[in-house]
């Protein structure tokens, strides 16, 4: 445009020394200069073609990611309840087992004996019971005598009950429903109350335990959703907050949480590294492609073209999400903003909005140029 105007300035400058040179010009030439002119003034700055894009409304879903280490929902290591000989084992090392199922069974040939006996004095105390109360009912028995009796008889079945918690304890079995753990025991070995026979654990669901900083500490409740991810693997496990720890560690400045996830098919266990994330909040909120936002400073702002003009406008955001920016105050769903060009358009600058429904022009080639005739 400006060598278009520049091209006819220079013609009409040659012009009017050549009519100055032959006598005539003046009001011709006056006339053409100002038409000119005046065409040259009415051209304003061109229009900036930009890129622009709604306000939509959109689920903005708030969450915090942490780092959590799993532990069966029940766990426990088997320990012998007495000392004793292994005589039979049977520990299926990472089969589930049912409650009560035997897994050791120790030495027991002294115990049994033992509560023979103590069956055979029961038997005696019941019968010297009996007789005694019949005697006492005719009077012929003094109530002392069947005191004494029903004494005995109660002292010869806590005796009974003694001998057979003996011979229980010699059999060690499942106190739940889980998967049996290694074990390192043979037959014949003996074994103290204070050695671990092997583990137990409830893999049915699966705690994942993990720390929040003190922020979010009145943001967190029970029930709120959690989504799991292992290392190395892409499944995700889904579960919920079930625990809110009451105490915030002073020195650290956070607090343990606890969730519980579903895990059925068992490919989670006890020990494993987890990334979770916590959903705090899920809401609906007006969002702009992350374009259209141009920071300065601390401020955030948007370029909405109003009447052929950008308008500059202040936006409060908030959460990224999926390449779209929440908006939280200044610009209501529906509304346009622009997308491109954002570092050359000032307040005021005229703007006209791309047709996307129209093709880009394809740009000339030098074959296009050669067929043509234009090509140098």
């Amino acid at each position: 445009m400006r060598k278009g105007i520049l091209a006819i300035t220079c013609v009409l400058a040659v012009a009017l020394g050549i009519g100055a040179a032959l006598g005539f010009g003046g009001p011709m030439v006056d006339r053409i200069m100002g038409e000119e002119a005046g065409d040259a003034g009415d051209a304003g700055p061109e229009a900036q073609t930009v890129r622009t894009a709604l306000a939509e409304e959109a689920e903005i879903v708030e969450q915090f990611s942490a780092v959590g280490n799993t532990r069966a929902i029940r766990s426990v290591d088997i320990l012998p309840r007495t000392a004793g000989v292994v005589a039979s084992f049977d520990i299926p090392s990472g089969t589930r087992v049912e409650a009560g199922y035997s897994l050791v069974q120790l030495d027991d040939r002294a115990e049994r004996a033992a509560l023979r006996q103590v069956e055979a004095r029961l038997g005696d105390a019941q019968a010297t019971a009996d007789r005694t109360r019949e005697l006492s009912d005719r009077n012929v028995a003094a109530d002392a005598s069947l005191d004494t009796a029903l004494a005995d008889l109660d002292l010869a079945q806590a005796e009974l009950d003694a001998a057979r918690i003996e011979v229980d304890d010699r059999r060690i079995t499942a106190p739940f429903a889980g998967t049996v753990g290694l074990t390192d025991i043979e037959t014949g070995r003996r074994l103290e109350p204070t050695d671990v026979i092997t583990t137990l654990d409830d893999l049915s669901r699966i705690e994942i335990i993990f720390n929040l900083p003190e922020s979010l500490f009145l943001q967190v409740e029970t029930g709120q959703a959690l989504q799991a991810t292992g290392a190395g693997s892409d499944r995700v496990f889904t579960g919920e907050l079930s625990t809110v720890g009451t105490r915030i560690d002073p020195v650290a400045r956070f607090f343990e949480v606890r969730g519980l996830f579903d895990n059925a098919d068992g490919t989670l266990t006890t020990g494993m590294l987890m990334n979770v994330d916590l959903t705090l909040e899920t809401r609906t909120s007006v969002t702009v492609p992350e374009l259209a936002i141009v920071n300065i400073g601390d401020e955030a702002i948007v370029f909405v073209p109003e009447e052929g003009q950008a308008r500059e406008r202040t936006v409060r955001t908030g959460l990224l999400q999926d390449g779209a920016v929440e908006i939280l105050e200044g610009l209501e769903a529906g509304e346009t903003v622009i997308t491109t060009g954002l570092q050359a358009i000032e307040d005021g600058d005229a703007v006209e909005p791309e047709d996307e429904g129209a093709e880009a022009p394809e740009e000339e080639t030098a074959d296009t140029a050669a067929a043509d005739g234009t090509g140098q």
